[in-house]
C-alpha cells in the first residue's frame, strides 16, 4: 500500500507533532512508504510502535519564510509590535478628522430658513493627512433654534509604513463618508448671547493589515473595520466688547470612540501556516473643553476669529494590542496598547471670513490641537463657502 495524506484534506488542521495509531493491522512488508511530503508544506513519517500500529509523526510544516519547524515567538512578538504602532496611526488619524468633524455647522438663513455650506477639509498629523470633501445643510426651525446634518467624504489618505515588507503596515481599503447631525442655539446672529450646540458623527472605513516578515516569522495580512464615533457639546456666551468684536468663553463635554475591529488573518498555505486573529483594539475618551473665541469685524464685510483653549480628560479607556494564535507559545498574546496618556492638551483656532452680502460667506480656518495618547499635534484647515436661502 502507498500511505500518504489526501490532497483534500484542510492544510489548516495540520500541525507539527504526533498523530497516534493512524495506521493498524499493517506490518512493514505491506507498505511501499513510510515518509512522504504534503502539498510542499510538511513532512511525514510512519514510525511504528508496537507491532502492525503505526503513529504519523509531522516533523515539521514548510514554507518560503521558516522553512520547516515553527514560526519563532519572540519574532513574531517583535513583527506584532510594528504592527500595533502603524495600526495606533491610523487610530488617532481618525481621531484627529472625527475632531474636526464636531466644528461642521451652518447658521446663516433668509426668508426660507435654510442654509447650505461646501467644504474643503486638509487634516495632518505628523506624516499622516486625509482629504475630505463636506456638504452641510441646516433648517432654522425658530428664530434661535437651527438643527443640521453633514456629510464628510474623505477623497484621500496617507499612512506611513503602508507597505514595508520587513514591518509591515496598513493600507486603507475604502473609506466611508463620516455624517453627523447637530441642533444649535444662538441667541442673536451677530453671536452675542448664548451660543450652543450639541452634535453626533459616525465614521466607517476598511484596513488591510500587513504582519511584517522579521526572521523566522510568517507575513500575515487580513482586513478589518476602523470604525469611529463622536457625541458632542459646547456652549458659550457672547459679549460685545465695542468696534465690532464679540468675545466668548465657552466649555463642553465630548465623548470619542475609535475602534479597529476583530479579525482573523488569511490562511495561506504557501506562506502563513498560523493565521494570528486579533482582538478589538480601541480608544474611548470623555473629554472637558473650555476656552475662549474671539470674533472681530476688520471692515463692513472682512473679519477674523481666534479661539484658544484647553482639553482635559475626564475619564479614559484605551485595549491593549491582544489577540490568540496556534503558534507555540503563543496561545494568549497580549502587548501593551502603545500610546502614553497625554491629559492635559491645548487647542486653538484661526480664521478669516468674507461676506460677500448678507446670504454669502466665504470663509477659511484653522484648527490645532494635540492627540489624547500622544503629544504630537494635529492641523486642520477648513475652506468654506455658505450660503443663506
Amino acid at each position: 500500500m502507498t500511505f500518504g495524506i489526501s490532497t483534500l484534506s484542510d492544510p489548516s488542521a495540520l500541525r507539527p507533532g504526533i498523530y497516534s495509531s493512524v495506521l493498524q493491522g499493517f506490518g512493514l512488508i505491506n507498505l511501499n512508504n513510510t515518509t512522504g511530503t504534503f502539498s510542499t508544506r510538511g513532512v511525514f513519517r510512519l514510525i511504528e510502535g508496537s507491532s502492525n500500529n503505526f503513529d504519523l509523526v509531522l516533523s515539521g510544516l514548510w514554507n518560503p519564510y521558516i522553512g520547516f519547524g515553527d514560526a519563532d515567538a519572540g519574532n513574531t512578538y517583535a513583527a506584532l509590535t510594528f504592527n500595533r504602532d502603524a495600526v495606533l496611526n491610523a487610530l488617532h488619524q481618525r481621531y484627529a478628522a472625527l475632531n474636526a468633524a464636531m466644528e461642521y455647522d451652518c447658521n446663516r438663513f433668509d426668508k426660507h430658513g435654510l442654509c447650505l455650506s461646501f467644504q474643503a477639509r486638509a487634516t495632518g498629523w505628523g506624516n499622516q493627512s486625509s482629504d475630505a470633501g463636506v456638504l452641510n445643510a441646516a433648517y432654522r426651525v425658530t428664530d434661535k433654534v437651527r438643527a443640521g446634518v453633514y456629510l464628510d467624504y474623505q477623497a484621500a489618505q496617507a499612512t506611513p509604513l503602508a507597505s514595508n515588507t520587513l514591518t509591515g503596515g496598513v493600507k486603507w481599503n475604502h473609506d466611508n463618508p463620516t455624517f453627523g447631525a447637530y441642533i444649535g442655539w444662538s441667541d442673536s446672529p451677530d453671536g452675542t448671547g448664548v451660543q450652543a450646540r450639541v452634535s453626533g458623527g459616525y465614521s466607517s472605513g476598511e484596513l488591510t493589515i500587513t504582519r511584517g516578515a522579521l526572521n523566522l516569522t510568517e507575513p500575515g495580512s487580513g482586513a478589518a473595520g476602523l470604525n469611529g464615533f463622536y457625541a458632542y457639546g459646547l456652549a458659550g456666551y457672547g459679549v460685545p466688547v465695542g468696534h465690532g468684536i464679540v468675545v466668548t468663553p465657552y466649555g463642553g463635554l465630548r465623548f470619542t470612540d475609535v475602534t479597529r475591529d476583530a479579525y482573523s488573518e488569511n490562511f495561506n498555505p504557501s506562506a502563513t501556516i498560523y493565521p494570528i486573529s486579533y482582538d478589538a483594539y480601541y480608544e474611548q475618551l470623555i473629554t472637558g473643553l473650555s476656552g475662549v473665541k474671539i470674533q472681530a469685524m476688520l471692515g463692513e464685510r472682512l473679519g477674523c476669529q481666534a479661539g484658544l483653549g484647553g482639553e482635559f480628560d475626564f475619564s479614559r479607556n484605551a485595549s491593549g494590542y491582544n489577540g490568540s494564535s496556534q503558534i507555540p507559545g503563543m496561545a494568549a498574546w497580549a502587548i501593551a496598547h502603545g500610546g502614553t496618556w497625554n491629559g492635559v492638551r491645548p487647542a486653538g483656532s484661526a480664521g478669516v471670513f468674507y461676506n460677500f452680502s448678507e446670504k454669502d460667506r466665504l470663509s477659511l480656518n484653522g484648527y490645532m490641537g494635540e492627540q489624547a495618547w500622544t503629544s504630537r499635534s494635529y492641523e486642520t484647515l477648513l475652506a468654506e463657502y455658505r450660503m443663506a436661502f
